[in-house]
């Protein structure tokens, strides 16, 4: 297999309009100190390329020819040992470089997690019978979907979940004759996937023999368990009529497992139509990734976490960083919640100098010298281990505690 890195800009090309300032860095954690700014000029440092992933060749038995994949991993994949949902993008030639910006914004935010993205390009000449079930009388191009579907299932999926660090948690994302291949998908294996995003199907192919069968195949399915976001734009005619006919067959005869969601999107083209429902299909997917801010006990944020993980079928984890926001949110007025935060933090993270050190600083504070020294105690060890950038902090902080008090 030939492997390639590209840069956002060989891939691309650059947008001279588009030079947005990038979002603020995030505040620095209450427990540990700022960097002071230095008098010193900056320093410019060597011009690098801005890599969003990777050109992949792949060939196919199924296929009986050589595909292009593209792959993004997410910024944290290479320091740690996560595992990450996989977004398999078709068109990925078209949309790889907007679907990976959405997903780092999201996961940024707060509102999804991170994911690893495959992009599968299309050939010049075989979208069409990739994309489409059947095959239109007097134009033999189309029809290759059952075959493209195996080409996924049976050759990518097992080559990515054997590359790379995956969770059990596969999205599809289409558009045009891609949403349509993604709702053939979910209408004859939809066990291959766990979410889908089809924006603007091309349902009126083939006399909409798709958009005929839909209400036999829910019902061959009827233990389905899935996730739909089906959209549409300003297109009209047999376009939105056919959308809105497959959401109406949604509406009465969808499984029960099969959460759906519609949206006209009326001031969205054909054409502009892939951003915004990649972004709102993925927000809605992952619902509830961000805590509610209703949530006023630690053990009702475990509870809530655990009932993503049974939704999504994979377990959410709660975070570091999540749990020292709750903390420190609640840390004036509801300190036992914060101390239920802090510990918690300690059972989930056993390995973190930080959530030790966080610990110790909140037992300090409520007057708890051994207990508070006990884990300042762990938190300089395990940051000696790891040369820890706040291992000073926390040795001045176990001093000051050890100390003797004035009598």
């Amino acid at each position: 297999m030939a492997t390639l890195l590209v840069s956002a800009a060989l891939l691309f090309g650059t947008s001279e309009g588009c030079k947005d300032p990038p979002p603020p860095a995030p505040a620095p954690s209450a427990s540990i100190a700022a960097p002071q700014p230095s008098a010193a000029p900056p320093v410019k440092e060597a011009d690098t390329a801005i890599v969003i992933g990777e050109r992949q060749t792949f060939h196919s038995s199924i296929l009986g020819e050589d595909r292009t994949i593209l792959v993004h991993t997410p910024a944290s994949y290479k320091k740690g040992k996560a595992a990450y949902p996989v977004l398999y993008l078709l068109d990925g030639d078209e949309n790889f470089h907007h679907t990976t910006g959405i997903t780092a914004f999201l996961s940024e935010r707060g509102r999804a997690p991170e994911m690893i993205v495959i992009g599968v390009a299309s050939t010049a000449d075989g979208r069409e019978r990739d994309l489409t079930p059947t095959v239109l009388k007097d134009h033999p191009g189309g029809g290759g979907a059952g075959k493209f579907l195996s080409f996924l299932k049976d050759e990518l999926r097992p080559h990515v979940e054997g590359a790379y660090r995956t969770q059990p948690f596969r999205i599809l994302v289409g558009h045009s004759h891609g949403a349509l291949f993604a709702l053939h998908a979910l209408t004859t294996a939809p066990d291959t996937f766990n979410a889908y995003i089809a924006m603007s199907p091309s349902l009126p192919w083939d006399d909409e023999t798709l958009l005929h069968g839909a209400e036999k195949a829910f019902a061959s399915h009827p233990d389905l368990q899935a996730f739909l976001y089906l959209t549409t734009g300003n297109e009209g005619g047999k376009m939105l009529e056919d959308v809105t006919s497959f959401a109406a067959i949604l509406k009465a005869r969808a499984p029960k497992g099969l959460e759906w969601s519609f949206k006209h999107m009326d001031q969205e083209t054909h054409m502009s139509l892939p951003h915004r429902s990649t972004y709102d299909g993925l927000e809605l997917l992952f619902k509830g990734w961000e805590a509610p801010a209703e949530i006023a006990t630690a053990k009702a944020l475990e509870a809530h976490y655990e009932g993503l993980s049974k939704k999504l079928h994979f377990e959410v984890k709660l975070t570091e960083e999540l749990l020292n926001n709750f903390a420190f949110n609640n840390y004036m007025k509801h300190h036992d919640e914060a101390m239920a935060a802090f510990k918690l933090s300690v059972e989930l993270h056993p390995d973190s100098a930080g959530a030790y050190y966080l610990l110790g600083q909140a037992y300090g504070d409520a007057g708890q010298t051994d207990l508070a020294k006990a884990n300042l105690e762990i938190a300089v060890r395990k940051a000696t281990e790891t040369s820890d950038p706040a291992l000073a902090e926390m040795k001045e902080k176990l001093a000051r505690v050890s100390q003797p008090k004035a009598k």
